[in-house]
């Protein structure tokens, strides 16, 4: 081996580790998935370039430099696709069957005929170098392949350099616009050294074979040392994941199959009151239901579950989604936690819940809460062979107040109604308002009946003391009620209620 066959390996071994590098965890990312193609060829090319250097005979140098074809002709379609890919152009660009067999037929047919053909682009004899560092190129250009290698890789990489800087052009990101610069140049730099080393000194002098690893060197250090912290489709590389955990304002967790704790941020560390919580079993911390739900989640192999109810043992409610996925050599499975502190969003919620069910005034169930109630009361009662009855009231002479004392005094009127019924009637009754100075009294006749329950209603909204909001105003109501079993439904009971209520009220009109 001499000094340029065991720098082409250093290059090769260098590809093949940095494929391996990025090969681990990367399966669903286009982007990084081409760009192995891309190293796996250049990779190739520069071991090919090693054997062919130290050849023992021109067969040999000859059958190692076509069989490095596969990379230095296949590196071109599949660097052009990376960019293609990066500029995010593969899948306008390359949406049909017919536009991917345009792109890379003539690459496979060119590659195939400096594999396997008669002729061959590089050279058209090969002798010792001078310099004894191994075999080299004579090349006379007058065949065509290696004016086709010219316009192939004119082409392919001249359609990804446009496209770059296209991109460059039509994005605002610092980091996009110097990564699409910096590509631009790196490839601009390679391809001048590669024809440099690969074509011009050899055709000019046989001192010096062709030093192509120099050129495929080039565009590796330009990856790893420039461009790999601009690697924003694959951010992994580039950044601490830590710190990504740490900036979220939300709890991350990290545990292994048996949830015991790998890694937490701080967040995490403040709602399971831990100081150090690395090592402990994150289900020490949940009360038994939340221990369930991530058994099941354990036992049912799924990706990603979200949305799941957790309550801590210090009974802190957690919103918690979790996503299921391996370690980096695939080797160990892991769970990812994200916790939410419910406990401002439940009061939220609850607080909702309540105005949405409940009469802000008086804090009786409102009518949407009245229909709940009806639906319940019907299968409580009436499934089971009982009955119910609903008493309807209406204020006499609200108006009135309203009227005359202001609103703010019919306000308080309502409140008052609203404490005179709840303290007369029996504690399995409720009383809600339905609207203005309409209240509905649900009543189980368990007790008394409908008629008493009406005379008790009566005589305490007639024991309201006005004098504090109304002097000189007696309060009065009209009561309409009906049993379930006269009407048959929930909406027949509301409905003959209501009309025997403005019967009354009516009648006492007449008589006045």
């Amino acid at each position: 081996m001499n000094i340029v066959s065991f720098l082409a390996v250093i290059t090769g071994i260098l590809y093949f580790v940095l494929l391996a590098r990025r090969a681990v965890g990367c399966k669903n990312d286009l982007l990084v998935q081409v760009s192995l193609g891309v190293f796996a060829c250049l990779g190739w090319w520069a071991f090919c370039d090693a054997f062919f250097y130290v050849a023992e005979t021109k067969e040999q140098a000859w059958f190692w430099l076509r069989l490095g074809g596969f990379g230095y002709s296949g590196f071109i379609p599949v660097t052009a696709y990376y960019f293609l890919v990066m500029c995010q152009d593969a899948q306008k660009y390359l949406n049909t069957w017919i536009r991917k067999l345009l792109w890379w037929t003539p690459a496979a047919v060119y590659t195939c005929m400096t594999v396997f053909g008669n002729s061959y682009t590089l050279a058209d004899e090969l002798v010792q170098s001078t310099s004894g560092l191994g075999w080299t190129y004579q090349q006379s250009f007058t065949s065509f392949w290696p004016y086709a290698l010219y316009v192939e890789l004119g082409l392919y990489l001249g359609v990804a350099l446009i496209r770059l800087y296209l991109w460059q052009r039509r994005m605002e990101g610092k980091d996009v616009r110097m990564l699409s610069t910096e590509f631009i140049i790196l490839d601009a730099v390679a391809v001048f050294v590669g024809i440099l080393t690969i074509y011009v000194v050899p055709h000019f002098t046989t001192y010096w074979p062709p030093l192509s690893f120099i050129a495929t060197m080039v565009f590796l250090i330009g990856y790893q040392n420039e461009l790999s912290k601009h690697d924003l489709m694959h951010i992994e590389l580039a950044m601490d994941p830590g710190s990504i955990f740490e900036s979220s304002m939300d709890a991350m967790l990290i545990t292994d199959i048996s949830w015991r704790i790998l890694y937490v941020n701080e967040e995490a560390k403040r709602i399971l009151d831990l100081e150090e919580a690395k090592g402990t079993y994150f289900t020490d911390n949940l009360c038994q239901e939340g221990r369930e739900l991530l058994v099941d989640f354990e036992k049912s192999n799924k990706k990603r579950g979200s949305g799941l109810d957790l309550i801590l043992s210090n009974h802190i409610p957690l919103f918690c989604s979790i996503t299921r996925t391996t370690t980096r050599n695939q080797e160990y499975e892991v769970f990812i936690l994200s916790l939410h502190d419910a406990s401002t969003l439940k009061d939220a919620q609850q607080k909702l819940d309540y105005l949405a069910h409940y009469d802000e005034l008086t804090g009786l169930p409102n009518r949407r809460k009245l229909g709940e109630l009806l639906d319940n009361w019907e299968h409580k009662y009436v499934m089971k062979g009982g009955d119910f009855s609903i008493l309807f009231l209406d204020l006499n002479h609200f108006k009135r107040i309203n009227d005359y004392y202001g609103h703010s005094a019919g306000d308080t009127a309502l409140q008052e109604t609203a404490k005179a019924l709840k303290s007369c009637i029996p504690k399995f009754d409720v009383v809600t308002r339905l609207a203005g100075d309409e209240f509905i009294v649900l009543h189980a006749p368990e007790s008394i009946t409908t008629e008493e329950m009406g005379d008790r209603i009566h005589e305490a909204i007639s024991a309201i003391d006005c004098a504090t909001f109304a002097p000189g105003h007696h309060m009065e109501t009209s009561i309409g009620f009906c049993k379930y079993s006269e009407a048959g439904s929930v909406r027949e009971l509301f409905k003959l209620a209501d009309e025997r209520m403005y019967a009354i009220k009516n009648q006492r009109l007449e008589e006045r």
